[in-house]
């Protein structure tokens, strides 16, 4: 069962996320596939460190949360609504008992359309602090359709990432798998649209700067199998040179036309003195496509970098 998580907090950016939330799971129904969603509020204690992440209900009381979620859920179709929770005290503890550690859960956030996302954006918190998935999704994107056109983005290093990530796999694959009959009519603009429709839809992708060699395609080929996520789908390699990671991966999305982004957040990256300025942060903040932030495995059980 795969859970999407809807942090919400009375923002037009939470009611988005949940609009994309709901049409990820009624997708994955119609597959036949098991999905759920589940609505969260976020309410720390004043001298919690998650605090300054979650401001937007503060001074809200549980019962006004409640109040709130279940509004929420009234608006959704019957066979999606479940009972919300309301998370108070300490954030780290209480998130970690209800987010299953081998379970299928992703945590769903919203970002506001046309600008980046505060340094005190909950995604920014959630990612350091707990092992589940994470899907940032811009207001932009709410609208759309579930994603059909997936970009996995690879830095070229060797990755391991938990047990769990095959559930990510799973939901990449329902997303992407075309049953469509495809037909040839007779003419050259009929032979150049089925070729065109026989092009994979996933694509791995590895963004190289001056500072490390020209990559060999058999290497990025190596770590995306190694990755796993891309794991019985068909998809294209791609590397290209840009003097920004960050601004290389976001115009290869674009070149493709990715309404996707998934990638890796490394270990070394999560501490705080140097996550902010890797090219995971950057992406968070400025993607202009959902981007899913599959975390790395903890080398130790996993605690939070600090």
């Amino acid at each position: 069962m795969t859970t999407f998580n809807v942090l919400m907090d009375c923002s037009p950016a939470a009611d988005d996320a949940l609009r994309y939330a709901v049409q990820l799971v009624q997708h994955l129904l119609s597959r036949h596939l098991p999905a759920q969603l589940r609505l969260l509020a976020v309410l720390p204690a004043s001298h919690d460190e998650a605090a300054p992440y979650f401001t937007a209900l503060a001074g809200w009381t549980p019962r006004q949360a409640a109040g709130y979620l279940q509004r929420q859920l009234q608006a959704l179709p019957p066979a999606l609504r479940t009972d919300p929770e309301v998370v108070t005290g300490a954030v780290a503890a209480e998130l970690a008992l209800r987010l299953r550690p081998n379970g299928a859960d992703i945590l769903v956030l919203g970002r506001s359309t046309g600008t980046a996302a505060p340094l005190h954006h909950p995604s920014l918190y959630l990612c350091r602090l707990l092992p589940q998935p994470l899907l940032l999704v811009p207001a932009a994107a709410s609208a759309a359709a579930p994603p059909t056109r997936v970009v996995l983005d690879t830095d070229g290093l060797p990755v391991h990432l938990s047990r769990t990530a095959h559930h990510v796999a799973d939901l990449l694959l329902s997303l992407c798998h075309d049953s469509r009959v495809l037909y040839l009519s007779p003419g050259r603009p009929a032979v150049r649209q089925l070729i065109q429709q026989l092009l994979p839809k996933a694509a791995g992708i590895h963004v190289y700067t001056a500072d490390e060699p020209v990559p060999q395609p058999a290497e990025v080929l190596e770590r995306l199998t190694e990755i796993g996520l891309l794991a019985g789908l068909p998809h294209t390699l791609h590397t290209a040179y840009h003097e920004s990671v960050e601004q290389g991966i976001i115009e290869l999305v674009q070149a493709h036309a990715a309404d996707l982004l998934v990638f890796v957040a490394r270990q070394f990256s999560l501490p705080e003195a140097d996550f902010y300025q890797s090219p995971g942060a950057g992406l968070m903040q400025r993607s202009p496509v959902p981007t899913l932030v599959v975390p790395e495995a903890a080398p130790v059980p996993w605690t939070r970098c600090v």
